[in-house]
């Protein structure tokens, strides 16, 4: 399935690299490659992309899948420089608040909390409704309690937990909280919150663990 895809989109691309959609090609082809579970060949086939077509207005997507590709190898500094490279971009502004994110959650995985935390700042400022500062509230939650101060990471967890997220971001939440708890030495809070998601909202009420 993959195979005859990717057959069909370097036929297409080798066909003429010139036409207007040459770069989508790539894209395409990039993306049928990770599907397939191929990140290096995904990876080079975008570096090609950016190489063959440098004015490219994909560059912002090519640059973000770049990172993540290289976040997801383990190679935490490639894609802190690509995330930061669009950052920095006033042309690639929509693609500013993954990245940012992407920047955190990059230095949480190297378990670099504090500078993460930092890097959350600016999706955490008032006014911000989108799921990228949902996303980073409850990071900021994770950062607070590996940086020691649980009482703080249940505050915000609380909060997180107020939006009534779904699937693995509630599980991870209620798992923050409760090690915030058992850290706190509150084992029933703690029981509570490792429970289920049920008792937890019956009870929650914010600033209630100060």
């Amino acid at each position: 399935k993959f195979d005859a895809a990717i057959e069909q989109l370097q036929a297409s691309h080798k066909t003429s690299s010139n036409w207007s959609q040459a770069d989508e090609t790539l894209q395409l082809l990039a993306e049928t490659f990770q599907r397939k579970k191929d990140p290096a060949a995904a990876k080079s086939t975008l570096e090609d992309l950016l190489k063959k077509y440098p004015n490219t207005r994909l560059k912002p997507q090519v640059e973000y899948r770049l990172g993540q590709i290289a976040a997801s190898s383990g190679q935490y500094d490639e894609a802190l420089a690509r995330y930061r490279t669009i950052v920095s971009d006033e042309a690639a502004k929509g693609f500013h608040g993954f990245a940012q994110y992407g920047i955190a959650w990059s230095l949480m995985q190297q378990e670099k909390y504090a500078e993460a935390r930092k890097e959350l700042e600016p999706l955490l400022a008032d006014g911000r409704t989108d799921s990228i500062s949902q996303e980073a509230l409850l990071a900021e939650g994770v950062c607070l309690r590996k940086t020691g101060k649980a009482k703080e990471a249940i505050e915000v967890l609380d909060k997180f937990l107020l939006g009534k997220p779904t699937g693995a971001a509630l599980g991870n939440a209620l798992y923050e909280s409760g090690m915030c708890f058992v850290e706190l030495k509150q084992p029933e809070q703690a029981q509570t919150a490792l429970a289920g998601p049920c008792d937890r909202f019956n009870s929650m009420t914010i600033g209630s663990h100060q």
